[in-house]
């Protein structure tokens, strides 16, 4: 039986930025008003449920340099 993908979750450092239900699933990182911090490390996640419910997490550190 194949689970469907039923919402995803996009989080800056804990903090929940943007949720998509409808695929493709995305969201970008430009939008967010992260200006006072020039040069920064962030830890993004992506948490995504299926149709029971069930969740899976991924995230990575990057460093924004907003120009």
């Amino acid at each position: 039986m194949t689970r469907l993908l039923r919402k995803f979750e996009f989080y800056i450092d804990g903090v929940l930025k943007n949720t998509d239900t409808m695929s493709p699933y995305e969201w970008s990182f430009r939008k967010v008003s992260l200006i006072k911090h020039i040069i920064r490390k962030h830890t993004l996640m992506v948490k995504a449920y299926d149709d029971e419910g069930k969740t899976a997490t991924e995230s990575v550190e990057v460093f924004a340099i907003f120009l």
